[in-house]
């Protein structure tokens, strides 16, 4: 089972041209993309459906991961990202499965992508809030990561995670300035209200 690439690719083309991103933008699927020294990288998380191709086994899982590794030379910018599969319980060799993606799962990792991109590459502060998956259908049980890619590529959890504390450091620092006023403001009818009652 191939995953759809058209899907993806036309997804990322809309959002670059709906939220105006400066020069030009592709975006390139590589099922055997690693992490690399050079470029940024970004990794989400999102609901996906896997069906196995030995046994016709279907399975749910909210911890499909996409890595995405971003790159701006002068006007021209890439993306190559990599979803990763997981693979069926019932048999022990690894023979793991590309998951289904719904459309609008689609649009919201990519909509959290583009504006990731406008963040670090353009210095755009337009206080987004990253989309969370939609969820369809149950989930079952925990989270096998003995049958997960992402997991044994430790892009997994950690990822996740260190990406999230990007994303609230740079909620953080946007506002400590308005904290900052507020205090100033605070101080100084304190301060005022001081020296009134002290001249009473």
């Amino acid at each position: 089972m191939k995953m759809n690439e058209f899907m993806w690719k036309e997804e990322f083309s809309n959002k670059i041209e709906e939220l105006e991103v400066p020069g030009n933008w592709d975006l390139h699927v590589d099922m055997n993309l690693e992490k690399q020294k050079t470029g940024l990288i970004y990794t989400q998380q999102t609901f996906g459906s896997f069906r196995c191709s030995r046994c016709a086994r279907s399975w749910n899982s909210s911890k499909v991961s996409v890595l995405f590794i971003i790159n701006l030379n002068k006007r021209h910018g890439t993306v190559k990202m990599r979803i990763f599969k997981q693979g069926c319980e019932r048999f022990t060799r690894h023979e793991e499965m590309i998951p289904t993606v719904t459309s609008d799962n689609i649009e919201r990792v990519v909509c959290n992508l583009v504006h990731k991109i406008r963040r670090k590459f353009y210095e755009v502060n337009d206080q987004y809030q990253d989309q969370k998956p939609k969820i369809y259908g149950p989930l079952e049980g925990l989270h096998n990561k003995e049958r997960c890619e992402a997991c044994r590529h430790g892009l997994c959890e950690q990822q996740i995670l260190s990406c999230e504390y990007e994303q609230n450091r740079e909620q953080r620092e946007s506002v400590a300035p308005a904290v900052l006023t507020v205090m100033g403001l605070v101080t100084g009818v304190a301060s005022i209200a001081l020296m009134y009652f002290a001249n009473k």
